[in-house]
């Protein structure tokens, strides 16, 4: 098994979540003991959401998936310390429309969840609103930030 996968087309570095057998999916207070666990949900606006650190942020930003983000960088997980939830486009470019549920190569990135995946993009018509990619179906939906989801990691090589 492997930790992470390197997209040759974009250059992006993929987080790969892993199934240790334990279920740790603790949404009360986000505390997870292993962070690259693949039922660990979050809600959607913490550390590298875009708009977090504008002076005139709109909306919510909850801290849920801030934990992820540090603790992936400050491990230097797979050589790198620039982690970030990815944007939507980037979301979108793993997606594999040809298969559903997870309509994602399982062999590149297995333990993927049929379900919604946070990007770090809000939504501008709604400021309650963020945008996700459903692995189910493949594709994108808003919803509300309040909501509990799950995040994968994403780094350009450094």
């Amino acid at each position: 098994k492997w930790s992470c996968v390197k997209d040759n087309h974009t250059g992006l570095v993929w987080e790969v979540k892993t199934d240790d057998g334990s279920k740790d999916n603790n949404t009360t207070n986000n505390t997870h003991t292993n962070i690259h666990h693949k039922d660990n949900r979050y809600r959607w606006g913490g550390k590298t959401a875009l708009g977090r650190i504008h002076t005139k942020k709109e909306g919510t930003y909850h801290n849920d998936w801030t934990g992820l983000v540090d603790g992936t960088n400050t491990a230097n997980f797979c050589g790198g310390n620039n982690w970030r939830v990815p944007t939507l486009g980037e979301l979108r470019s793993i997606a594999d429309l040809s298969t559903i549920s997870p309509a994602i190569d399982s062999h590149y990135f297995p333990n993927t969840t049929a379900n919604d995946f946070w990007s770090s993009s809000p939504y501008t018509g709604n400021s309650s609103g963020a945008w996700r990619l459903d692995f189910d179906d493949g594709y994108d939906y808003t919803y509300n930030r309040n909501y509990n989801y799950y995040v994968r990691l994403v780094r350009s090589e450094q």
